[in-house]
């Protein structure tokens, strides 16, 4: 019986000490990911900022060129020169160009959009990341707690068993 006690806490600190070994590994391996992470997002965030800026600029530039479009269509010698056939095709270039770039206004919401998801979606891993690795931590701590008792009381069974004390 005491053999079996003895081989029973000398397996306990061996399971503990690999474990803790292991889960130390994947902790260095996961804090180096999540450093990895915080890159990403802070670059992610960077490019977001400047993509909000140039859509804001497109769109500065589109209400600019519509509020010139309707001040030249508004002028009375338009509606005569919409009238000669090349006229009419020269005068429909803003209109033309306008509408090109109010596509680009929406492309760049759109981009801008999926960039904001993606930025949010990231930020969710590095959080869960963050806690599995905290999570990983307590187990590897509880597990080193586990390995230390184990082992001490391996080592004093021992010592009492060649003593012939218990």
């Amino acid at each position: 019986m005491k053999k079996i006690i003895l081989v029973t806490l000398l397996g306990l600190t061996v399971i503990f000490s690999s474990i803790s070994y292991v889960l130390t590994q994947k902790i260095h391996e996961g804090q180096f990911a999540i450093a990895e992470g915080k890159k990403q997002i802070a670059h992610g965030e960077i490019m977001l900022a400047k993509g909000r800026h140039r859509l804001a600029n497109g769109e500065h530039q589109l209400s600019e060129a519509k509020k010139a479009n309707t001040f030249f269509q508004n002028i009375p010698l338009m509606s005569i020169a919409e009238k000669v056939p090349i006229g009419g095709d020269i005068l429909n270039m803003p209109n033309a160009k306008i509408a090109e770039g109010g596509r680009e206004v929406d492309s760049g919401k759109a981009k801008l959009k999926n960039g904001e998801a993606k930025l949010v979606e990231g930020k969710v891993q590095l959080q869960q990341g963050i806690d599995r690795l905290n999570k990983a931590k307590c187990i590897r701590e509880l597990c080193v707690w586990g390995g230390l008792i184990s082992g001490t009381l391996f080592i004093l069974l021992f010592i009492f068993l060649r003593r012939g004390h218990v």
